[in-house]
């Protein structure tokens, strides 16, 4: 799919298979299987609700909020080059991301969260849930200060330079 343009495939009977690549400005799309992205790129937000689970490996450049919904099952994104505004992850099963310049997060959900920020911090101020393991990795800061975060299982932070407050 390519456009500058808003790119809308809302229908719940999308049934998108094989890798989808996406070129657009805002992208929203509902997909009811798995999705696998392949190369992404928006110059403003991406929503994405998947039935199965949303993986990829290829570059994901999207500069506005990314919003991903694998309704109940996993989220992995992992090419390192990667480049998202405030990423909303409601797994509620594994989560695992890995980001370039720095991550900022919104809301999670997750059953156990990876992250992996290469070049910078990773951040946020919304809620995180993780009924599970939690793993932090950023070059730079880990900042994540809401009182009500809620991480469950083992947490692990890797940070070269400050781990900020976080409620665990």
């Amino acid at each position: 799919m390519c456009s500058s343009d808003l790119i809308e495939l809302t229908s719940a009977a999308n049934n998108l298979q094989g890798k989808v690549n996406i070129i657009g400005g805002d992208v929203v799309v509902t997909n009811n299987t798995a999705t696998t992205l392949g190369t992404t790129s928006a110059l403003g937000k991406l929503t994405l609700t998947s039935t199965g689970a949303i993986q990829g490996t290829d570059v994901i450049n999207i500069s506005g909020p990314v919003d991903l919904n694998a309704k109940g099952t996993s989220i992995s994104l992992t090419n390192s080059k990667n480049q998202f505004g405030t990423v909303t992850l409601l797994g509620k099963d594994d989560v695992t991301l890995v980001e370039d310049t720095g991550l900022t997060l919104g809301l999670v959900d997750a059953k156990s969260l990876a992250l992996t920020s290469n070049k910078a911090e990773i951040a946020g101020a919304a809620k995180i849930l993780v009924s599970g393991a939690t793993s932090l990795t950023a070059s730079k800061n880990v900042l994540l200060p809401a009182l009500d975060n809620q991480l469950s299982g083992l947490v692990s932070v890797t940070s070269a330079t400050e781990i900020g407050r976080a409620h665990v």
